[in-house]
């Protein structure tokens, strides 16, 4: 075991330190960590260089083992990304400049803030465990994981505050945040060919206008997906529930999304939602590419494995919405699916067979068995289906017709 403590590796005893590593594991400690022009640093398999301090290197680092840096860290020269782990572990802020080089394993933790001073690539793995990393102080500079990296959760008190970066196709998590809040994006599938994708949250939203089935989209914040490379076909998305953007529950909460960031957000519906307003998310029922994403809230919704079904509707409406009766639900099964509407006579007026029918195209207040307009009135309803998760439901109740 060798302990350290110099203001840095002069080159004669700094030689000595780079044999012994590459003939066994060793454990070094310093105060700083200054590796000179020309010289390398070979951090052998197993080895654990803790520094006291920052780092600067201005030659070669080859990183085998392990670095713990708890002070800045300046990479000038040459880092060769192999399968090394570098730990960022300060208590106070960090500057990070790694000269748009890579790190395989890059664990985030002591719970000070990381700023970002160039890009950063990740190729195997980035764990946040303590502390925020900022990657758009001073500039744009990202934080970018490899296909074959992946991120741990983050949380709260660890997150990246900016832009994120992440290629390839599949599941894709961007643990991002901002205004100190952690509100990660997931895209569920991503679909294309060898997309480069660039994440971040964005505040406020006030120029955003609600589609016609949104009653409003949220003013707080918006995500943001650029696509920097290849072909992105689009993904079914998932988006966290800061809390503050004044919606009384999850019900009727849908990702929406839009081409630009002041236009019109359309819903994407909701295939899932988890935790409350103050603390969850939501999932998107339908896949988007758009650029611009964020929560809205719309009355045609219905909770996962339930069915909703309006009690009243106007052919003659001034707003279209309401001149067909539609059925509302997230989950149905295509089969086994079965919608009947009843006069007071009992007499069917309508019926389908077709939950798409159902939902997309409904009634639209004529009676099938004459082909003229319904009268006005109260009709019963029956309707029978099966949930994509194999729970059956049978539903009655009444419409009221008006004219």
């Amino acid at each position: 075991m060798y302990t350290i403590y110099q203001t840095a590796f002069r080159s004669g005893f700094f030689r000595h330190i780079v044999v012994a590593m590459l003939l066994f594991p060793a454990i070094c400690q310093a105060q700083m960590l200054t590796n000179t022009s020309g010289q390398t640093l070979w951090i052998a398999k197993g080895a654990i260089v803790t520094v006291d301090g920052g780092l600067l290197n201005r030659g070669t680092v080859t990183n085998n083992g392990q670095i713990s840096v708890s002070g800045n860290w300046l990479n000038e020269g040459t880092y060769d990304d192999v399968k090394g782990k570098v730990i960022f572990n300060g208590t106070q802020q960090q500057q990070v400049n790694h000269n748009n080089q890579s790190i395989a394993v890059l664990q985030i933790t002591g719970g000070g803030d990381k700023q970002l001073l160039s890009h950063l690539t990740i190729g195997d793995s980035l764990l946040l465990d303590e502390g925020v990393v900022h990657t758009n102080v001073t500039a744009p500079y990202t934080l970018q994981l490899l296909p074959d990296a992946i991120v741990n959760e983050g949380s709260e008190s660890s997150y990246i505050d900016g832009f994120m970066v992440y290629k390839g196709t599949g599941y894709r998590y961007f643990p991002v945040g901002d205004n100190s809040r952690f509100l990660p994006l997931e895209l569920l599938d991503v679909q294309g060919v060898q997309p480069t994708l660039k994440v971040s949250v964005q505040q406020p939203n006030l120029k955003a206008t609600p589609g016609s089935a949104l009653e409003r989209v949220s003013a707080v914040r918006y995500w943001e997906v650029l696509v920097l490379d290849g072909t992105y076909e689009g993904s079914a998305i998932s988006l966290a529930v800061g809390g503050d953007e004044g919606f009384k529950d999850l019900t009727g909460m849908v990702v929406a999304a839009s081409e630009t960031k002041e236009g019109t957000f359309e819903s994407l519906g909701r295939s899932a939602a988890t935790g409350d307003q103050q603390g969850g998310s939501v999932s998107s029922k339908q896949a988007s590419a758009l650029p611009y994403l964020a929560l809205g809230i719309t009355t045609e919704f219905s909770m996962e494995n339930e069915v909703a079904v309006p009690t009243a509707f106007d052919p003659n409406a001034s707003d279209e919405r309401n001149r067909v009766l539609k059925i509302f639900a997230s989950n149905i099964a295509p089969q086994d699916f079965v919608f009947k509407i009843f006069n007071r006579w009992g007499m069917v007026v309508y019926q389908t067979t077709s939950a798409e029918e159902a939902m997309e195209k409904g009634w639209d207040g004529m009676n099938l068995q004459n082909g003229q307009p319904a009268e006005f009135g109260v009709y019963t309803y029956f309707l029978r289906a099966v949930f994509d998760n194999q729970i059956p439901i049978e539903q009655t109740g009444t419409i009221t017709l008006f004219r």
